[in-house]
């Protein structure tokens, strides 16, 4: 298991397009179509600070999710260097070139995306901040910054014990609506 980010080889082919495409941007052609330029450098550096994020996450579904950002950020860039080649600001081969190691990129992602959702770890290992919440049997000894003496609504966490309908789901999923009697929840 990789101990830092650097160590993916996700990561290692996404700083290959990104060093690939970034160097293309310089180019006088670009400064004509700011517009373009500035599309193509946030969807390329996205690609790179989603990965980073994600491999962060405390868990292993957590960082699928910024993986699946990382991969619409890749899809965007190809389709932006598709754009360039057809104005002119890169050659055909350029394209097909970057376009390539785009395509790697976004195979390697969904590759590692479908490996994270099927391990589904909810202890990635990156330290103690990695929290189990709903499964008390667990993280026993973690004490979490926002301490449960603060008044509730400032950082306090509800006991999620106390509300069988939250145990189990994962943090990132949305809040579930409660339906009482009589209308509005």
């Amino acid at each position: 298991m990789a101990k830092q980010v650097e160590e993916l080889e996700v990561w290692k082919r996404a700083t290959g397009f990104w060093k690939g495409v970034d160097g293309l941007l310089s180019r006088p052609a670009f400064d004509r179509d700011w517009k373009l330029r500035d599309q193509l450098r946030d969807a390329i550096d996205s690609i790179l600070s989603n990965i980073s994020e994600g491999f962060q996450q405390p868990t292993d579904r957590g960082f699928a999710k910024y993986l699946f950002d990382a991969k619409a950020s890749t899809a965007e860039a190809r389709q932006r260097l598709w754009m360039a080649a057809q104005r002119k600001y890169i050659t055909g081969a350029e394209y097909e070139r970057e376009n390539e190691v785009g395509d790697q990129v976004a195979r390697m992602t969904a590759g590692l995306i479908k490996y994270l959702i099927k391990s589904g770890r909810r202890d990635r290992g990156l330290g103690s901040h990695a929290v189990n919440f709903g499964r008390p049997e667990r993280n026993r000894s973690f004490t979490s910054p926002e301490s449960s003496t603060a008044p509730e609504g400032h950082g306090a966490q509800p006991d999620r014990q106390d509300q069988p309908e939250q145990r189990g789901r994962a943090l990132t999923d949305p809040p579930r609506q409660r339906s009482g009697k009589g209308g509005a929840s």
